[in-house]
């Protein structure tokens, strides 16, 4: 599980990862409901990831989500 903030200065997003794949983003002003959220698909072997931290590398058009899993190893999606 992790957090992440991202954005700009004046318009920003709370993003939160769980162990069971689970990925949402938050208004930091409105944690009551969350803006959006997608699911990593589940393990269903060793190999797959079970994620235990996240960062934010935002870009121009696009946001760059690391995601670090249990095994040791780091993934990259963009969003």
């Amino acid at each position: 599980y992790g957090m992440a903030m991202e954005g700009t200065v004046t318009a920003h997003s709370l993003i939160t990862a769980s162990i069971d794949g689970k990925i949402t983003w938050w208004n930091p002003n409105q944690l009551s409901q969350h803006i959006e959220s997608i699911q990593l698909p589940l393990p269903t072997s060793k190999n797959d990831i079970l994620v235990s931290c996240i960062a934010c590398a935002p870009s121009e058009n696009s946001m760059q989500l690391l995601i670090g899993a249990e095994n040791g190893a780091v993934y990259s999606s963009v969003v």
